[in-house]
């Protein structure tokens, strides 16, 4: 049996050359490829890009992740990073993604708390590289699962056509003669016919209740699904708490894949469980030609995990749901707003906007300021902060809104000086990440203080 190549590289960092060596079937694949061309059954990106489809030409602005963002990209001849954390292999070799604001060479304490915050639960993988090639990947798809569970069941319980067979005094349906002379000689009253009923106790559904029984068997699975307690209720409810034979099961849905566009969360969610009943990741490591993992976009990560701190005193506009969409402009001619804006965070009294940055401190700029610009005029609002994680010391960096005309000279051929405009708030901070932690409980009682010093600062109660 061949060994696994494994590696790790960190999001939005240039990748050595060595690493590349290391991985080069996985590099070839990966380099330059979008994640829409490599999208397949056992690649699971998350958000998905797929999730939105308004018919709006704007569409890409409005997502989290697109399809075509890449997992490595060539830049000025050298092979960097993507914006995507996560797992993901080809045949042999495996790489794990971590997230920048980790020191090279240490635990990636922050990826584990960002996941742990966002799935709600705690503790929840093991991103290690020297352990079991699989156990990433096994951590990450299984404690994925409440998350594409919760999406499906926006959409309402999954219902498709199926055929009864009845026998019955009250036919509601063709008679099936040939099934009702074998039953029904000599002939005491019921007639045999069939019947087409619209239905949520499908293949489709039993087969999420025969994955949430295999999770609620496993350590740690009644705590994991804690989550989605009322979803796992729903499902129950409708297929009344039974599955068929699971072998049958995957079969069926195998060859019966979800394809209505209205249900595409269903798909996934579909994929999802055929994976961890079939426990692919005993195969997957090893021969398949096929790219496997699960990616997590790093931005939507730490916007969610920000809305766990900011939940309820800010609202949380979502761009992927179109979940409390706001408007620049109003049409009087057509009667309709124009110019739909997602700012990340609102808080109406006072007015604040807050817009989250997955990116340093150096790198907010340009159009970052452009639009938090926009959203301050658009919401008559004075304060406006910028969150962003923090490797160094948790620290502020005000901004002051100039006035006037920079590039028109007085009468003595010097500069207007412009007057500053002090009434407005406009703050960096930073959330500081710990990069020096033992252990992961010693990292999460030190994010513990760096919320609370961030909540304070923006007159939140903390906890």
């Amino acid at each position: 049996m061949s060994s696994v190549a494994r590696a790790s590289i960190r999001d939005n960092n240039p990748v050595a050359p060595a690493t590349l060596a290391q991985l080069p079937e996985l590099a070839a694949v990966l380099t330059d490829r979008t994640l829409g061309q490599l999208k397949g059954d056992d690649l699971f990106v998350f958000p998905a890009f797929d999730a939105v489809d308004s018919g709006d030409p704007n569409a890409a602005d409005q997502q989290d992740l697109t399809a075509d963002q890449k997992v490595l990209f060539t830049k000025q001849r050298q092979v960097w990073a993507g914006n995507v954390m996560g797992f993901i292999g080809k045949g042999d070799e495996q790489l794990m993604i971590t997230s920048r604001f980790v020191r090279p060479g240490r635990q990636d304490h922050f990826f584990q708390y960002l996941l742990a915050k966002v799935l709600g639960t705690p503790n929840v993988v093991d991103l290690s590289t020297t352990g079991s090639a699989q156990r990433p990947l096994v951590d990450l798809l299984r404690y994925s699962f409440p998350l594409y569970l919760r999406r499906a069941l926006r959409k309402g319980l999954y219902k498709t056509y199926i055929r009864r067979e009845e026998n019955e005094a009250a036919v509601r349906g063709p008679i099936d003669v040939a099934r009702h002379l074998r039953q029904n000689t000599p002939f005491l009253g019921n007639v045999a016919y069939s019947r087409r009923e619209l239905t949520a106790d499908n293949h489709v559904l039993q087969l999420v209740q025969a994955t949430i029984d295999m999770l609620v068997g496993q350590a740690g699975g009644r705590k994991l699904l804690a989550s989605v307690s009322d979803e796992v209720a729903l499902v129950r409810e409708a297929v009344g708490g039974r599955h068929g034979d699971v072998r049958q099961l995957i079969n069926v849905n195998q060859q019966r894949p979800v394809m209505h566009a209205y249900y595409r969360e269903y798909r996934d969610l579909q994929r999802l469980c055929l994976l961890l009943l079939q426990h692919r990741q005993i195969q997957l490591g090893l021969g398949t030609r096929q790219v496997y993992g699960i990616l997590f976009d790093g931005a939507w990560l730490w916007e969610e995990y920000l809305n766990s701190l900011l939940a309820p005193a800010f609202m949380h506009p979502r761009n992927n749901s179109k979940k409390l969409k706001q408007f620049l402009f109003f049409d009087e001619e057509t009667g309709r707003n124009k110019g739909s804006i997602f700012p990340d965070f609102i808080r109406d009294a006072p007015r604040v906007i807050v817009d989250a940055k997955y990116k340093p401190y150096g790198n907010i700029g340009g159009r970052d300021y452009q639009q938090m610009l926009a959203y301050l005029l658009r919401f008559e609002s004075r304060h406006g902060y910028y969150l962003y994680p923090e490797q160094g010391t948790q620290l502020e960096h005000p901004l002051l809104v100039r006035q006037g005309l920079d590039a028109v000279p007085d009468e003595s051929g010097r500069p207007d000086p412009s007057a500053i405009q002090h009434e407005w708030d406009l703050d960096r901070i930073g959330l500081h990440i710990p990069q020096d932690c033992a252990d992961y409980p010693a990292f999460e009682a030190a994010m513990a203080t760096s919320e609370a010093q961030l909540k304070r600062r923006l007159g939140l109660p903390i906890d």
